[in-house]
């Protein structure tokens, strides 16, 4: 029987090779030092390239009337239908989209050392300029981060959130 050089134990047998913190799978040789991986980093970025426009999709009275009762041909009530999608409120208004973006770009600039971006309007003016932040710098968070394992989860959950919201997908229960 031939001995292998794999059957000896070496000082490195202990090693665990990195792992990415987004989706778990094991780095690439290039992905060296990096936190998240490429296709990590590629899908996120997508997800923040579309996040605008579903935004704009979202803050629309047809979007969040969207399946709201109406009121009946004989004797209905002439007052709208209150409320109206309370969920897509909860995206396109204080505290939805433009504050979650914001949270994530103020914990960057803060590692980063930069001032902490102004205010920048409604959230209708602050996506664009949030998501343009954000999709700027993400190689740089994919690979100095580390907290960007969490971020990523953050905007595909909110992705998710928007599109299902969008396509007028119903959630069971």
């Amino acid at each position: 029987p031939t001995v292998s050089v794999y059957d000896h134990p070496t000082p490195l047998d202990d090693y665990s090779w990195p792992t990415c913190a987004a989706c778990g799978r094991e780095l690439w040789t290039a992905e060296a030092g990096r936190i998240a991986c490429r296709p990590c980093e590629d899908k996120t970025a997508t997800r923040i390239a579309e996040l605008p426009g579903l935004f704009r999709q979202l803050d629309t009275t047809a979007s969040l009337m969207r399946g709201a009762r109406r009121p009946g041909a004989g004797g209905g009530s002439k007052t709208p239908p209150i409320p109206p999608r309370l969920e897509v409120l909860a995206l396109v208004g204080p505290g939805g989209v433009a504050a979650r973006l914001s949270a994530i770009e103020d914990s960057w600039r803060q590692v980063l050392g930069w001032t902490v971006a102004p205010w920048r309007g409604s959230p209708a003016q602050a996506v664009p300029h949030l998501t343009g932040f954000l999709g700027n710098n993400l190689l740089w968070a994919c690979s100095s981060y580390e907290e960007v394992g969490h971020d990523i989860d953050y905007l595909r959950r909110l992705h998710c959130e928007c599109t299902a919201l969008v396509n007028d997908e119903r959630r069971p229960g």
